[in-house]
């Protein structure tokens, strides 16, 4: 007769109920049904230690008096004697995802922790709460709990599908990383070449959309009428759409705000979790920068307001200062030059921001890098700034700068002290 498999003697590290669980298929499987049998080729295989133990525990009778489940069962009283169900249950509420760790092996975990909780038909409501409380993912716990009768396979199912899903899109990153960065070169070119006259093509002047090269326009040095600017006529001019929906504050922003250096574009395919946002610059402070004080997280924050930034960011060194105050998780978001240079990303936190009478829960990213924190388009989009009182600050600024400049330029004039009239001659009127 043939034998199916080998039955191996009891390793110390191995857990006993599994051990004995195998015996019993290797058993089933060789169709072993004599139970003194069993119990033979259990004793004589089990390994010298094991036996030992099992003699020491039967003295003075001996092992082969007993039946196979009384000997397994004299084993694992002595190794693992039943814990206790409160000790259990605490173990199996306290379980997190740790950061390595996928859904399916969580999962895998807590099931493992129930064996002694006695949960009975509650098991399964068990494991979806401990999976939606203890998935460590803002992302897929918000889309769980937004879902109506939420059971536990339908949890575990949209958990793997979701981690499925940005692992996948993390991988088509990786490997069209040359496809994405050629897109946004072309995306600047556009942009340049509308804007240099020495790269302008035949055909497209942006001047005054004639069949020509920008440079030859006649309207070079033409003053649109519209805008007010050097270089173009009204009917080719951007600002015109641009500014006819913005209300008088927002126009006035758009007049007075010149575009910063820390452009930030969003590209077009990426969706959720998986940006790729294009940055020209980051990390120098401009004097002209309009700036606002926004409380996040109860911090007082000081942002650089930039248009051209669709996401808000906040420093490194800003972070640090308050690192107690934020709870960042790992994201897919990246930010790269048009250079090809990537800055780093720390993380992204949902944030409590508050403005005056306003308040609301933002994205913000974190990124390894000094510099100032910006506020961008999708802040921008949920909170109504005062840009009066952001306005009169700058330009309390601008006014004091340029008193100062003044002063200097004519300290002869201004000095506590008696001075002469230069340049005239008096006359003795007596």
């Amino acid at each position: 007769m043939p034998t199916y498999g080998k039955l191996d003697s009891f390793d110390e590290s191995e857990d006993w109920t599994q051990y004995v669980e195998r015996m019993e298929h290797y058993f089933n499987a060789n169709e072993i049904d004599e139970e003194d049998q069993k119990r033979d080729i259990f004793l004589s295989v089990c390994g010298k230690n094991t036996y030992k133990l099992i003699r020491d525990l039967l003295a003075p009778a001996k092992p082969g008096t007993k039946s196979l489940a009384d000997l397994t069962k004299l084993v694992k009283d002595h190794r693992d004697p039943v814990p206790s169900e409160i000790i259990q249950r605490f173990k199996f509420n306290s379980r997190t995802r740790h950061s390595d760790e996928s859904v399916r092996t969580f999962i895998a975990a807590l099931r493992s922790l129930t064996e002694h909780c006695n949960y009975g038909d509650t098991l399964n409501a068990m494991l979806r709460d401990r999976l939606v409380v203890g998935i460590k993912s803002d992302r897929i716990q918000r889309r769980l709990l937004a879902e109506p009768n939420l059971t536990f396979e339908k949890a575990l199912e949209i958990a793997t599908a979701m981690e499925t899903a940005e692992k996948n899109a993390q991988d088509i990153q990786a490997s069209g990383t040359n496809g994405t960065f050629q897109k946004q070169i072309n995306k600047v070119s556009k942009s340049y070449t509308r804007n240099n006259s020495g790269n302008s093509k035949q055909g497209d002047c942006y001047r005054c959309g004639g069949n020509h090269l920008a440079a030859e326009c006649r309207f070079k040095d033409a003053k649109c009428h519209s805008c007010k600017k050097k270089g173009h006529i009204a009917k080719k001019c951007r600002n015109k759409s641009a500014n006819g929906n913005l209300s008088e504050n927002h126009r006035e922003f758009k007049s007075r705000f010149k575009p910063r250096a820390h452009f930030m574009e969003q590209d077009e395919s990426s969706e959720s979790e998986n940006e790729v946002y294009s940055v020209f610059h980051f990390g120098n402070k401009s004097n002209e920068a309009y700036k606002v004080q926004i409380n996040v997280n109860e911090c007082e924050i000081a942002m650089e307001i930039d248009t051209g930034a669709s996401v808000s960011i906040m420093s490194e060194d800003t972070y640090k200062e308050y690192k107690s105050k934020f709870r960042i998780e790992p994201t897919s978001a990246k930010l790269r030059t048009y250079m090809g240079e990537q800055i780093p990303v720390i993380g992204r936190a949902i944030v409590n921001v508050n403005y005056k009478k306003e308040s609301a829960k933002l994205p913000l990213l974190i990124v390894k890098r000094k510099g100032p924190n910006l506020l961008g388009r999708d802040w921008l989009n949920k909170l109504q700034l005062d840009w009066k009182d952001i306005f009169s600050v700058v330009g309390s600024d601008n006014q004091s700068s340029d008193l100062n400049v003044i002063l200097e330029a004519n300290k002869e004039v201004f000095k506590d002290e008696l001075g002469t009239v230069k340049g005239m001659k008096a006359k003795d009127l007596c």
